[in-house]
């Protein structure tokens, strides 16, 4: 892909992504009656179908204009509702600072490790089994702290989690950089947009953690 395309297509699209979860992430925090319809288990189980289905409808109308981006916008609308709504409003009353300061630190990682590998332009795919790996365990250990309530150890998986996402960014950049066509950009976005609210919810996770302590 060219630098040009990233640059200009890939990253604005990426910040108008994250500002529309962000926004419908915050209704939950200030309706408690929708809050409430949110966390019933039937309306969870519909939001998770439509996660997907959106996410399914973004990679197969990628390269079909307007398409691709009407599907993207609804895929950050609804997952910021329905997903990250709730985590924003349980948040929110353990302490008000928290999802600003994750989403500070959240993004403030995503732009440093984007400018650095677009300056470095480095391939590597030599390190795609080793992810592979470390993402499995991630998945292992996240189920482990459903069983193991001790907060040292969820902070400890959490911070994990955030710490193999640095490398996984750098590899996604790289491979967008190196491989990917201008045609593809709206694959792109999805890309690190999911990176970046994986990173989002696991540095939420690690401030009620520490914000609950104190």
């Amino acid at each position: 892909m060219r630098e040009e395309t990233f640059q200009k297509k890939v990253v604005p699209m990426l910040m108008f992504s994250i500002i529309c979860m962000a926004f419908t992430a915050y209704l939950p925090v200030r309706s408690h009656t929708l809050l409430g319809f949110l966390l019933k288990i039937d309306v969870f189980i519909l939001a998770v179908i439509f996660y997907f289905a959106l996410a399914a409808l973004v990679y197969f109308f990628k390269r079909k204009f307007p398409l691709n981006l009407i599907s993207l916008t609804a895929f950050a609308l609804e997952s910021g509702l329905m997903l990250m709504g709730p985590v924003f409003a349980f948040a929110n009353m353990i302490n008000v600072t928290i999802v600003p300061e994750a989403l500070a630190i959240a993004s403030g990682a995503l732009f440093v490790l984007c400018l650095l590998q677009r300056i470095l332009r480095k391939d590597l795919t030599s390190w795609e089994p080793w992810l592979i790996f470390a993402l499995l365990a991630a998945i292992v250990f996240t189920v482990a702290e459903i069983f193991i309530k001790l907060t040292l150890f969820r902070v400890a998986v959490d911070l994990g989690v955030v710490v193999l996402f640095m490398p996984l960014i750098l590899f996604d950049i790289g491979h967008i950089l190196n491989k990917m066509n201008d045609e593809d950009w709206i694959e792109a976005v999805i890309n690190l947009y999911l990176d970046f609210a994986n990173i989002l919810i696991r540095v939420i996770a690690i401030l009620i953690e520490i914000y609950s302590e104190k």
